[in-house]
């Protein structure tokens, strides 16, 4: 709706002053600014975004597999070594002795996970001592492949095997020689916690993770099917350094081999998880940039219709002014005129004056008592009209700017007696609060009058019947503060920022510009004004003054 709005103020022939013209070449210039270079710019960095972001799956992939392999590397070795520390620390009679085997075993198993049993063997082939949950002892091993490797190495692992358990395993076995005896320390590891850590999987993206041996023999069993020591039709081929990367169909299959023993780590992927986060991105940068595109066009509609939109009410406010001004100009020419006519009342107000003096100088109030009361009431209204008379013209008429010696309470008392007919009237109680004795102050005495009537002002318009005005002068820290304060309805926060705006005013009759002329009048003066207002509570404004005017003595 508000789009359509503005489509149909653009063509409008009766915008003022004619902004809505250049609306459209703004609004299509600022188009062609911005989607011609996101195109072309956007386009082209999307383009080799996504490249790399398939790139960086990739090595992501890559790294994820490679940890994979250091983790099981890591598993092996450290249970490699606990067995080489245990046979370096110990002679098969120490091992033999009942009872040490089982709590080696034990201790083992609290310190890592992954030990089904552990065996000493002679070089014969022979159980000598053992710790499990099988009945080895008796059983002779130097038919098996394991034991026959051993004869030339230190140390083994062995590929996963049925074995006389019948279940499959495989072994870790070190060989150690001390005091020129010479034996075996065999260890079997749990196939199914090798297996969990194998399954594991080296990050989310992977489907399948699995190890075979030299002939392409499952040593773990792979979650995508498959048995344990079956065959799994991959041929590892020679032992190389690095990731070998392959594809078969929608499979991505990175192969790596174990450094500390024959064993190929097979990582099995789908094409679509390892490359999803690229759709995802590229599905999410199509809708960001139509969500831009949207954007873009509605930021610069609104904008541009927002600018021309204040623009024009920048306009109306223009011929609110003007309107203002002349009647500003009517109402000072219509005083010039009413200056004449105040001599007039002046001069009438003379005349009686002179009449009344004329009576009582000829005795008529001794002649006629009942008169004598009158004719002095008579001589009094006269006496005290000419009195505000004099004072209300000279406070209308216009003053020269001259820095003197001001007395802010008198200023403040002078407004009240031309605004007690007023206050009478709502019933409006003034409280006066002056410090005693009044402070210094040398200012432009017309200049803060103004200030003063329009703040006086204010306060009554905002007032009901029965309300009240406090009004505050004070001296602190070289200035002179007078506060004029109301118990009114007081004025919204979301309008105290706009208080002091030109042409801005909460009241049908205002002019929106007592408030500006105030600050502008202070401002030359070198003070203040500020605001403190809640609704309901009333509203306080706080006038501040130096004492002196900068520059003056």
């Amino acid at each position: 709706m508000v789009l359509a709005k503005l489509f149909s103020r653009a063509g409008s022939p009766n915008d003022f002053p004619y902004y809505r013209q250049v609306w459209w070449r703004v609004v299509l210039t600022l188009l062609a600014a911005s989607f011609i270079p996101l195109l072309i710019i956007g386009g082209g960095v999307s383009s080799f975004t996504f490249g790399k972001m398939e790139d960086a799956a990739l090595d992501n992939l890559r790294m994820q597999a490679s940890s994979h392999q250091k983790a099981i590397d890591q598993f092996l070795a450290e249970r490699m070594n606990q067995l080489k520390m245990i046979a370096a620390m110990q002679s098969q009679d120490e091992l033999c002795k009942p009872g040490r085997l089982q709590y080696i075993l034990g201790s083992l198993q609290r310190q890592m996970s992954g030990f089904i049993d552990l065996g000493v063997i002679d070089l014969e082939g022979a159980h000598r001592a053992y710790a499990g949950p099988y009945d080895l002892i008796g059983q002779r091993y130097e038919k098996q492949a394991w034991f026959l490797r051993m004869k030339s190495r230190n140390h083994y692992i062995s590929d996963v095997f049925l074995g006389h358990r019948q279940s499959p395993h495989f072994i870790m076995a070190v060989k150690t020689e001390r005091q020129g005896e010479a034996f075996i320390l065999r260890a079997t590891v749990d196939s199914k916690y090798f297996n969990s850590l194998v399954a594991g999987g080296p990050g989310e993206l992977v489907a399948d993770t699995f190890v075979v041996n030299a002939q392409g023999v499952y040593q773990s069993r792979p979650r995508g099917g498959g048995a344990l020591l079956a065959a799994s039709g991959i041929k590892p081929g020679p032992r190389l350094k690095g990731i070998h990367l392959a594809e078969q169909g929608d499979v991505l299959r990175l192969m790596l081999w174990q450094k500390n023993i024959p064993w190929l780590n097979v990582v099995q992927v789908n094409k679509s998880d390892v490359f999803e986060p690229v759709q995802r991105a590229r599905g999410a940068v199509l809708i960001v940039f139509i969500a831009g595109v949207v954007f873009i066009i509605a930021a610069i509609l609104l904008t541009t219709g927002n600018l021309v939109g204040r623009l024009e009410a920048k306009g109306r406010h223009l011929r609110i002014l003007d309107r203002q001004l002349r009647r500003t100009s009517y109402l000072a020419s219509s005083m010039e005129l009413a200056m004449g006519f105040f001599d007039e009342i002046r001069d009438i107000l003379s005349n009686i004056q002179v009449s009344v003096q004329w009576l009582v100088s000829h005795n008529l109030a001794d002649s006629e008592p009942e008169l004598k009361g009158p004719l002095y009431q008579i001589a009094g209204e006269v006496s005290r009209g000419h009195e505000l008379f004099e004072k209300f013209v000279a406070f209308v008429r216009p003053a020269e700017s001259v820095v003197t010696e001001v007395n802010p309470g008198e200023l403040l008392d002078e407004l009240l007696v031309f605004l007690k007919r007023e206050l009478d009237r709502h019933n409006i109680s003034v409280i006066r609060d002056y410090q005693d004795p009044m402070p210094p102050l040398r200012s432009d005495r017309g200049k803060l009058r103004q200030v003063m009537q329009n703040l006086l002002l204010n306060a009554v318009g905002a007032l009901e019947q029965g309300g009240e005005i406090h009004l505050s002068i004070k001296e602190a820290e070289g200035h002179i503060t007078v506060e004029v304060r109301d118990n009114g309805p007081g004025i919204p926060a979301e309008q105290q920022e706009q208080i002091f705006e030109p042409l801005f005013t909460t009241r049908p009759q205002g002019t929106g510009l007592g408030l500006p002329i105030c600050r502008s009048i202070l401002n030359q003066l070198g003070g203040g004004i500020s605001l403190e207002s809640q609704p309901g509570l009333g509203a306080a404004f706080t006038v501040k003054l130096p004492q002196r005017i900068n520059g003056q003595n």
